[in-house]
């Protein structure tokens, strides 16, 4: 595999992963009592450290003392939901964001961190895919699909089938991701496309679309990655370059 994926290093530049807002809800103690508030993720530091937005009355921040626990809820569409209790570090105003933010961390080794930067970097997209299932994996039958959106931990992939009772939540999958070069506005290459190796993955999540009628159906499933591999893990850290760099595109055509 090592190998397979030498291809999939040429040089690219460094940069660091930017602050993507994400709604969740909280419960935390606010003053005496405990609250159910409404708040967004707007960073993952490097470190575990979580910034979330401060719960607010009017224009002014509820107090969130040190020390004091956080439990943070999200529905993650393609990956695992996240349930986990944080703890507030510091309350403060922060001039970058010009809002009220409460940072907290999260507790033990990072690999069991239920909060990930690459869970948070989220892109919409549209390549081929295609999926099989893991015990078919070598000679299918192969499901083509598209993308509609990606990030290091999942997506979500638009799928017609003729047989509805296809693909259900849990069944595990071996997915071959088909990836576009991305281009600059002269044509040139950012990021250079590749088709990667399969590697697994499972279905968490499975909405039906329209079902045409008959037996047929057309869903869109969540598909979460499997964790990586000494084998695979150059495969997931090109994902999550990748989806970096198309999110830094697709913002800078926004603003065009």
């Amino acid at each position: 595999m090592a190998e397979e994926m030498e291809e999939l290093e040429p040089q690219q530049e460094e940069f660091e992963l930017e602050p993507i807002s994400r709604k969740v809800t909280l419960r935390l103690r606010v003053g005496l009592k405990y609250e159910t508030v409404e708040s967004e993720i707007i960073e993952v530091q490097e470190d575990g450290k979580v910034v979330l937005i401060s719960p607010m009355s009017g224009s002014r921040p509820r107090p969130v003392r040190a020390g004091s626990k956080i439990q943070i809820f999200q529905e993650i569409v393609g990956g695992k939901d996240i349930e986990t209790e944080v703890t507030a570090v510091e309350q403060a105003f922060s001039a970058e964001q010009e809002q009220w933010i409460v940072v907290a961390e999260q507790v033990g080794f990072e690999t069991e961190w239920a909060v990930r930067s690459r869970e948070f970097v989220r892109e919409r997209c549209n390549f081929p895919v295609q999926l099989a299932f893991r015990d078919q994996a070598e000679d299918g039958p192969f499901y083509d699909c598209k993308t509609e959106d990606l990030s290091g931990s999942g997506m979500r992939v638009l799928v017609e089938l003729e047989d509805r009772s296809l693909f259900s939540v849990g069944e595990e999958l071996v997915v071959i991701l088909d990836i576009p070069d991305i281009l600059g506005d002269s044509g040139e290459q950012i990021v250079e496309g590749h088709l990667l190796p399969a590697f697994p993955a499972t279905i968490v999540r499975r909405f039906v679309l329209d079902t045409r009628g008959g037996a047929g159906v057309q869903c869109i499933l969540g598909i979460g990655f499997d964790n990586w591999s000494e084998e695979d893990e150059d495969i997931g850290d090109y994902l999550l370059r990748y989806v970096l760099k198309l999110q830094i595109r697709n913002q800078a055509l926004q603003q065009d």
